[in-house]
């Protein structure tokens, strides 16, 4: 199982910017910069004042259904992010999502 795949808004953007396909893990790693930033944004009181640590963590526990890389993405309050998952097999030495 893996996580799920990228979506076609994310595949385009990256292709049209670096000239091939995203490696393994990028969208993830571009929805956690993504779920920090918002959390930080959400968690300013306005922009002279930077928000804590904790005030920030406490906002990204709060994020549900945020337009992400893989779909749409929720942060329970433990923390965890919530996406879709897929199941893929190895096909001709490529990776294959099983519909």
């Amino acid at each position: 199982m893996n996580g799920a795949d990228a979506t076609g808004d994310f595949l385009e953007k990256y292709k049209s910017t670096y000239d091939k396909d995203p490696q393994m893990a990028a969208p993830n790693t571009y929805d956690a910069l993504k779920l920090i930033v918002e959390g930080f944004e959400r968690a300013g009181k306005d922009a002279s004042v930077k928000p804590t640590t904790e005030e920030a963590a406490k906002a990204i526990s709060e994020i549900k259904d945020f337009p992400g890389a893989l779909g749409t993405l929720s942060v329970g309050e433990d923390g965890i992010v919530w996406s879709g998952a897929v199941v893929r097999i190895i096909q001709d030495g490529k990776p294959v999502t099983v519909k």
